[in-house]
């Protein structure tokens, strides 16, 4: 039974009914998920794209069966999170601990390298999509993660693309007091890999009272 007061990191099955994500490190048991599950249907989309001449979408060129073994030097510091929900992985988070706030100098935050729902939970042309609202949940989650290490919820991140960006403004949108300090480029981020030290991209910080009023959306009162 859940005590009132927890936080209950919730999705939404496509019958309507709610469904709470468990959150765990990575192991073993996550790992055919991604070199098999995940791929094949990686593979899958990108042939239906290119019979239809559709352009397929950036997340098809993920690769977490390899991000996530952690064997390239410099890699040692970044923590593998994955959400399950039930049996299936419903999503998983990339995270670096100490991270430097580009709003308040010398305060660490949790930088997010990738944030990510896993395909069948996805709307595509081949399947729709199982549970949604899952990038939110890792969102927040992100931010509890973040306050328990005593960042005050700092969560510090970069949008890959246009369509990443969009949804952290709609998850932004309209909250009082604002989710995200103003929108930067020019930071490079704490990781070896080169996309996400690209200064053109936008780099998106979590304010500490807008942060920890997202968190409480995930309550259970």
């Amino acid at each position: 039974m859940t005590e009132r007061g927890q936080f209950i990191f919730s999705v939404q099955g496509s019958n309507g009914d709610r469904f709470a994500l468990d959150f765990r490190p990575f192991d073993s048991s996550a790992q055919p998920w991604f070199s098999s599950v995940w791929q094949r249907m990686s593979l899958a989309l990108q042939a239906a794209h290119k019979e239809t001449g559709n352009p397929v979408p950036d997340w098809v060129h993920w690769q977490p069966w390899k991000w996530c073994e952690k064997t390239r030097p410099g890699y040692e510091n970044r923590q593998t999170i994955i959400a399950w929900c039930g049996p299936q992985i419903a999503g998983f988070l990339n995270v670096w601990r100490g991270f430097e706030s580009q709003f308040a100098a010398g305060t660490p935050t949790l930088y997010i390298e990738h944030l990510a729902a896993s395909p069948w939970n996805m709307n595509t042309e081949l399947w729709r999509r199982q549970y949604g609202q899952i990038g939110t949940a890792l969102l927040a989650y992100a931010v509890k993660v973040s306050q328990d290490d005593g960042c005050d919820g700092r969560v510090s991140l970069h949008a890959s693309n246009d369509s990443a960006l969009l949804f952290y403004r709609n998850v932004g949108k309209n909250r009082v007091p604002a989710l995200y300090h103003d929108e930067k480029t020019g930071v490079l981020g704490p990781t070896p890999h080169a996309d996400r030290n690209d200064p053109r991209l936008t780099y998106l910080e979590l304010t500490p009272q807008g942060a920890i009023d997202f968190l409480e959306d995930y309550r259970h009162e």
